[in-house]
């Protein structure tokens, strides 16, 4: 009786279970010894990198170097065709971030000879929106003047200069940016096209404007415009969003996750990152 009463028990848990407890997936980063037979060459960088971001290593007078070059896409080919899936590269740490349901794969993996380190960086959780730190309405935006924090960075001053961000191009890393591509607070920074690009390095089919909010709080204290209510630090700038901090957990493939998106907005030529961890 006691064996069937414990039979029926762990059928029913089995029941309740999230179906993704059955099939996790897990986060490596391996990282290769080389870069020796990358098509991609130092004397042609115009391949990998912009033609702004050209301009600023050269106004730092900082050439381009083996860390610049891409990952050599024939060992990138060869971990796929083991039956594991590429997340994303870094270029700055020469590796890939794979996932996989079966963590067993990675024992041939580190055997392979362009392979110097395989590293478990995390389970991907079950897919779910980040929670909002805030909700916006059209009233929420003027949370209040911004005067205060300006006197405090003395950007008064700056701005009685002229000194508003115009021909910076900044990058906001972030956990999500919740209706900024409605938020009336973002009207002059989507309708004068400085809003440049928006992606999430975590998943890229994840819409970041309907992710977590804190983001859109950060870019509202440098972005946001509304004249009488509220002027940021740097309302003329240009931005370039990146969703790289995922909110509902806290493993070390958010590093990867961070690495990518600062190697993609260097490519790109921005400026300075704004960056929440």
């Amino acid at each position: 009786m006691k064996r069937k009463l414990l039979q029926t028990g762990l059928i029913m848990l089995g029941l309740s279970m999230p179906a993704y407890l059955f099939a996790a997936e897990y986060y490596f980063f391996i990282r290769f010894t080389d870069k020796n037979n990358t098509p991609s060459s130092l004397q042609e960088p115009r391949d990998y990198l912009s033609e702004r971001a050209l301009l600023r290593r050269s106004a730092f007078q900082i050439d381009p170097d083996s860390t610049d070059l891409p990952v050599d896409p024939a060992y990138i080919a060869k971990i796929q065709s083991q039956g594991i899936s590429v997340h994303s590269a870094s270029k700055w740490f020469n590796g890939i971030t794979v996932i996989t349901t079966d963590s067993t794969l990675m024992h041939p993996i580190r055997q392979l000879p362009f392979v110097k380190q395989v590293q478990f960086t995390g389970l991907r959780s079950a897919p779910s929106q980040s929670p909002s730190r805030l909700k916006y309405s059209l009233d929420a935006v003027s949370y209040g003047s911004a005067l205060a924090q300006i006197n405090q960075l003395k950007g008064t001053v700056m701005h009685q200069q002229g000194f508003r961000g115009r021909g910076i191009l900044i990058a906001v890393l972030d956990a999500g940016f919740r209706n900024v591509d409605t938020n009336p607070g973002f009207d002059s920074l989507r309708l004068s096209n400085r809003l440049t690009g928006s992606v999430s390095v975590i998943d890229p089919s994840t819409d970041v404007y309907r992710e977590d909010s804190h983001g859109a709080l950060v870019l509202s204290a440098m972005a946001g415009n509304l004249p009488g209510k509220y002027t940021g630090t740097a309302p003329d700038a240009s931005y370039y969003l990146l969703q790289t901090e995922y909110v509902p957990t806290e493993y070390l493939v958010e590093t990867d996750f961070w690495v990518r998106g600062a190697e993609i907005v260097d490519s790109v030529g921005a400026d300075l990152i704004n960056s929440s961890l």
